[in-house]
């Protein structure tokens, strides 16, 4: 862990990434309040959040392909500056006042993230010593988490106290400035070497290396299945508190801050896990600990004995994100780097809405109990396959035969 702290371009990288993910957080919770003010009705969060996640549905292919031999600093500083002009544009055109401007917003930041996110994952693995490499997977994962939970409780706490929508976006200004300057100080400019060729074919050539590289797939195919239901998980929740415990959906926010400190503790010891376990577990336990999570609401009526479990089901999940980063980096040739990550963060954004959907029509037709059963024997399946999945581990001559 010293040898780490004392990187500095990975330090750089580290506070960089700290702001960044702190003003995704305000900016997100900034636009709900919005939203709430000028409509609060059912459709207008909906398109909220379709805005929200379908950039990355439509583009994370084509633009992790695109920054691939690119200069990975540059690129997220561009991103950063971008970010800046836009947040100005919209406070000085008024889009407080406008829910189409709102969408437009939230469409374009997500899209700016696209750049920003696998370039940092990619750029991890420039700066860092493949030893120390789990470790720093694991301060990145662990900064979301933390900086997640950070910046809506203090977007929270300000819209509380009626502080002004246009100071906390001004927080959120200076929060980016900073961000730059840190992303900046990187004193030194890696990329991925690689034949020019255009944006299609190095689409094209990602399927096929995802085709041939089996076990990669394999496992994207797991993520997927799992995601679509877990990323959907706080309707079942807070369907649980009300309807079943008969308690406020504010008890949410108790079961929200017990799954990230449970992540929190899972990132931090998946450092000391990875390289002592199979493979195979890396993948299968978490999904087996969060189907007896989510089975936990099918057995207590009382919500507060449940939370022990979802504590297990944070670690699980903070596990899980931290070692399966770094699987993806150690399974993987580098030159996919960026398209690997892309396809990754396609994933985390595709799954949510049609999971909301499917389980929000589910839980108004067969009830919250049923659908506490099918959503755990489903995650409980998926663990069985994520057990019973080859992962013989690809050799160099092997990645040279598929690249």
């Amino acid at each position: 862990m010293k040898l780490l702290l004392q990187n500095k371009n990975y330090m750089y990288l580290l506070w960089g990434y700290t702001f960044s993910i702190l003003v995704d957080s305000i900016v997100f919770m900034m636009c709900l309040k919005i939203v709430e003010v000028l409509s609060n009705n059912t459709t207008s969060y909906t398109f909220l959040y379709i805005f929200h996640y379908i950039p990355a549905v439509l583009f994370s292919l084509w633009i992790g392909a695109w920054i691939n031999s690119k200069k990975l600093e540059k690129v997220m500083i561009t991103s950063l500056i971008v970010r800046i002009a836009i947040l100005l544009t919209f406070l000085f055109a008024d889009g407080l006042n406008n829910l189409s401007m709102v969408y437009l917003f939230i469409f374009i930041e997500s899209f700016i993230s696209i750049f920003f996110f696998p370039s940092t994952d990619t750029l991890v693995t420039k700066i860092v010593n493949k030893e120390q490499r789990l470790m720093a997977n694991g301060f990145i994962k662990l900064l979301y988490v933390l900086m997640q939970g950070m910046g809506f409780g203090i977007s929270t706490i300000l819209i509380k106290m009626n502080i002004s929508l246009v100071f906390i976006l001004g927080i959120c200004l200076i929060a980016l400035v900073i961000a730059t300057f840190f992303i900046s100080k990187i004193n030194k400019h890696y990329e991925i070497t690689l034949q020019k060729q255009n944006i299609v074919k190095e689409v094209l050539d990602t399927m096929r290396y995802l085709q041939q590289h089996k076990l990669t797939s394999k496992i994207f195919i797991l993520f997927a299945i799992a995601w679509l239901v877990a990323s959907s998980i706080d309707l079942i929740v807070i369907s649980y508190l009300t309807n079943v415990s008969k308690v406020s959906s504010d008890n949410f926010g108790i079961v929200a801050i017990i799954v990230f400190v449970g992540m929190i503790l899972g990132a931090h010891l998946s450092s000391y896990l990875y390289d002592k376990i199979n493979v195979k577990y890396i993948f299968s336990f978490p999904l087996l600990v969060y189907s007896v999570t989510v089975l936990s609401m099918y057995f207590f009526q009382q919500w507060t004995y449940t939370l022990p479990f979802f504590l297990l089901g944070g670690f699980s999940l903070g596990f899980f994100e931290v070692c399966f980063t770094t699987f993806l980096q150690d399974y993987n040739d580098e030159q996919y780097y960026t398209r690997i990550f892309s396809f990754q963060n396609m994933i985390l954004s595709s799954m949510p809405l049609p999971g909301m959907l499917f389980l929000g029509v589910f839980i108004e037709w067969s009830g919250i109990k049923l659908t506490i059963i099918i959503v755990s024997f489903l995650l409980f399946v998926v663990s069985i396959f994520a057990y019973l999945t080859n992962y013989k581990q690809v050799n160099d001559q092997e990645i040279k035969d598929i690249v």
